[in-house]
């Protein structure tokens, strides 16, 4: 069965929306996530899963 990154990634392909993707740990905060990913070039926004 196809998971759902999967399916995500497949149908931005569809739609030719261009896409870098990147893998992370696990980050408490979102200060460690900004100093895990200080050296990408890219805009951080933060996710709230309750």
């Amino acid at each position: 069965m196809e998971d759902r990154k999967d399916k995500l990634l497949k149908q931005l392909e569809a739609w030719n929306i261009s896409y870098r993707l990147y893998q992370h740990p696990p980050l408490p905060t979102a200060e460690d996530a900004i100093a895990y990913c200080k050296d990408i070039d890219a805009q951080y926004c933060k996710n709230l899963f309750l």
